[in-house]
This record gives structure tokens, C-alpha cells and sequence, in this order.
């Protein structure tokens, strides 16, 4: 019976190394999974530091051309003002010369009518100094 016991005891002894073995190996895969898992999220970490490091570059391009996008509109603004400027710029020169065109004409016309004037009084002065010198003889 001794050894009914002993055997018992035994086998129970290599059960319960058997279960601490089983667990142990358990936990090795368990740890190995995690390890794996571990390196994996490592390797996501780093693909997705180097994503955001492209997304960083790729906001400061945007904000960049932005900048430059304000720019331009700010430039086509002035643009329009300038264009606008020059027009009624150009508007008010014709106005000026229309003003210009008509006073010369009335100018011409005052010459034109002074000039006949002149030639009437030069008429007129030569038939006085015919009669004085007729007058005189």
C-alpha cells in the first residue's frame, strides 16, 4: 500500500509539475505573442511618426501656399484698383481735351474774325490816307 501511495503522491507530483509546465509554456507563447504584438506596434509607431512627419511638411507647404495664394489676391486687388484708377484717369483726360478742342476753336473763330477786322480797318485805313491824299493835292 506503501507504494499505491508513493505512486499516488508521484503521479500527483507530475501532474502538478506537468500543470506548472503547461502554464509556464502558456505564458512563453503568451509572452512571446505579446513580444511580437509589441514589435509590431512598434513598427506601426514608426510608420505612422514618419506619416505625421510628412503631414507636418505637408502643412507647412499648404500654409506656404497660402501665404502666396493671399499674396496673389492681394496683388489682383490692387490690380483692379489701379485699372480703375486709370480709367476714370482717362475718362477726365478726355473730358479735358474735348475742353481743350473747344476752346481752341472758339480761339481760332476770335483770330479768324479779328483777322477780318484787321483787314477791314487796313481797308478802311487805306481809303483814308487815298482821300487825305486826295484831299491834300
Amino acid at each position: 500500500m506503501a507504494e499505491v501511495r508513493t505512486d499516488a503522491v508521484f503521479n500527483d507530483f507530475i501532474l502538478k509539475i506537468d500543470e506548472r509546465f503547461n502554464v509556464n509554456k502558456a505564458l512563453l507563447v503568451s509572452h512571446s505573442l505579446l513580444e511580437k504584438k509589441l514589435a509590431e506596434t512598434l513598427e506601426e509607431k514608426t510608420q505612422l511618426s514618419s506619416q505625421v512627419c510628412r503631414l507636418g511638411e505637408t502643412v507647412s507647404q499648404l500654409k506656404e501656399d497660402m501665404s502666396v495664394k493671399n499674396e496673389v489676391k492681394t496683388y489682383q486687388e490692387q490690380a483692379k484698383k489701379h485699372k480703375k484708377e486709370m480709367r476714370e484717369l482717362v475718362e477726365r483726360l478726355d473730358r479735358q481735351d474735348c475742353k481743350l478742342e473747344d476752346e481752341i476753336g472758339r480761339l481760332e473763330a476770335k483770330i479768324k474774325q479779328r483777322d477780318e477786322e484787321a483787314a477791314d480797318s487796313a481797308k478802311t485805313l487805306e481809303g483814308c490816307k487815298v482821300m487825305v491824299a486826295h484831299v491834300s493835292s
